[in-house]
């Protein structure tokens, strides 16, 4: 490895690609905290206030998300139906929520 500027640097062409697979995988799990942490902040809102739907409702059957989904998943706006549903016409969660 050769000192680029006091760091580190790959010299073999591998070492750069498993740089890269390393930042991807790194910027996917960033951005999957950063939708996880609007998904719990969303469920908060819903809890204090009751919109767009009152905490524990599905946002696609409008009934009610069972309790032992909603203490493994606290933050889902979703019912294992409503995620069914999303998961077999290929949606994405904004695409099935009420606010959009």
């Amino acid at each position: 490895m050769d000192m680029e500027e006091g760091h580190l640097a790959p010299t073999h062409q591998a070492d750069r690609g498993s740089d890269a697979d390393f930042q991807d995988t790194n910027l996917r799990l960033a951005e999957n905290e950063k939708v996880l942490l609007w998904q719990i902040n969303r469920a908060i809102k819903k809890i204090d206030s009751g919109e767009p739907v009152p905490y524990g409702l599905c946002e696609h059957t409008l009934k009610a998300i069972p309790k032992n989904r909603l203490s493994l998943l606290p933050w889902t706006p979703l019912s294992i139906e409503g995620a069914e549903y999303m998961e077999e016409n290929d949606l994405q969660l904004q695409d099935m929520l009420i606010d959009g």
